[in-house]
């Protein structure tokens, strides 16, 4: 079930109180561990408070604490985590481990509306911020932290490949979504074709891999004007 969360994008993190290189090596080593370490987007791996190394993970990732499910067999590690991080979704889990899948799938944490590639691609975006969150703490100044990266900024028009990304990415900003409007696949086609619409997606690479697809324009000729 993980491996296939993993696939639809949902990333996967380790809050564990015990020793790194002891966790690590059930990664590694154990021969009937389906999940490895390349699967895992951040470990957090110590002898502090759960709750901590949470929020912890949420700040390398640079990813609000709502967006977390935290799976753990201990009721007062879960009742922990709940008084101190009431945004971090904690289920409450039977006994018997043989149960815990149909009550986690049941809940319906990870629904969706739609996929597209940047989501099957999003563990590995992640995975990097964290490298970014260490680069930055390695440097400290960030405008040499920024130069460190060697960003390159790609531009194009609206097209078909990426119009599943461009409707989603679309519908979920609102912070810097200038006129809050929406936008279906089917109307993000419609722009591709219309001769007084400029279109553009902005994609961001650097040192560290990929970013995907991070801003979308649409502008459109009324009178001569823009």
């Amino acid at each position: 079930m993980a491996l296939s969360l993993k696939e639809r994008g949902i990333l996967l993190c380790v809050s564990s109180k015990n020793d790194e290189a002891i966790a690590r090596d059930a990664f590694r080593n154990h021969p009937e561990m389906v999940l490895k370490e390349d699967d895992i987007t951040a470990f957090r791996v110590n002898w502090e408070d759960k709750a901590a190394n949470i929020k912890a993970i949420a700040d390398a990732i640079d990813l609000g604490l709502e967006s977390f499910v935290f799976l753990d067999d201990n009721p007062a590690e879960r009742k922990r985590v709940r008084d101190a991080l009431p945004s971090v979704a904690v289920p409450e889990l039977p006994e018997d481990p043989s149960d815990w899948l149909a009550v986690f799938q049941a809940a319906g944490y990870f629904e969706q509306t739609s996929f597209s590639r940047e989501d099957q691609l999003r563990a590995g975006y992640y995975k990097a911020n964290a490298l970014r969150a260490a680069q930055m703490e390695r440097i400290g100044d960030h405008d040499d932290y920024l130069r460190s990266l060697g960003m390159t900024l790609s531009i194009a028009p609206f097209d078909a490949p990426g119009r599943k990304r461009i409707a989603q990415l679309i519908g979920k900003s609102n912070q810097f979504n200038l006129t809050t409007r929406r936008y279906s696949e089917v109307e993000i086609a419609a722009l591709e074709a219309d001769t007084d619409a400029i279109t553009t997606q902005a994609r961001l690479t650097d040192i560290f891999g990929d970013n995907g697809m991070i801003s979308t324009v649409i502008c459109r000729r009324t009178e001569r004007r823009f």
